[in-house]
């Protein structure tokens, strides 16, 4: 069911008694009469006059003191709850991690970076599948070598994902037949 449109003031509401509220003038605007306060229904407790103590007793300077003790019980308060929470955190309380069962740690000197690089590289060479596949992209050999995404080959299009070695933090979709697997031992000697 559509909504009712309005309807206009018409003569009827322009012969109407301007005086009442909510009435209409001639030209169609309404006009109301002022607005007049009226006591309200519940009880209201008026402030008491100046010099006269108030009903509950207190006075502005007993209010203030009152307030003023108040505020130093929360700060104590507070701090004495900062202090609790400080003190749980304490060296003394925390527990004692065991160490890891069965590490050795080195008696001699910590070895350089190198030597533990090359122990890395010799340990990696050594294991099956712990090597990334490889690929030089025809166009791009001089980008250095790429690093082919595992499981991103697309037969549909016939696509991989690749990352470059140097710089692995954004891949790109490459032709399949654009990758040309290389050996380790040919990109090491690209990269030195």
């Amino acid at each position: 069911r559509a909504p009712r449109p309005r309807r206009r003031p018409g003569r009827a509401a322009a012969a109407m008694n301007v005086d009442t509220p909510g009435s209409y003038t001639a030209a169609g605007a309404v006009q109301y009469c002022p607005l007049e306060a009226k006591k309200p229904d519940w009880q209201y407790r008026a402030p008491p006059p100046p010099g006269q103590q108030p009903l509950d007793g207190l006075t502005k300077a007993n209010r203030e003191a009152m307030a003023i003790r108040r505020a130093a019980v929360a700060r104590e308060s507070l701090l004495l709850q900062r202090e609790r929470q400080l003190g749980q955190h304490d060296l003394e309380e925390a527990e004692v991690r065991q160490p890891v069962p069965g590490l050795i740690l080195p008696q001699g000197p910590p070895r350089s970076l190198q030597d533990l690089r090359a122990q890395l590289k010799q340990v990696v060479a050594n294991t099956p599948g712990a090597q990334p596949r490889m690929a030089l992209l025809h166009g791009r050999e001089n980008e250095g070598p790429y690093i082919l995404c595992p499981d991103s080959y697309d037969s549909q299009v016939d696509s991989v994902e690749v990352m470059r070695a140097a710089d692995p933090k954004q891949p790109l979709t490459v032709q399949f037949k654009l990758c040309r697997h290389a050996k380790n031992a040919e990109i090491g000697t690209q990269q030195e």
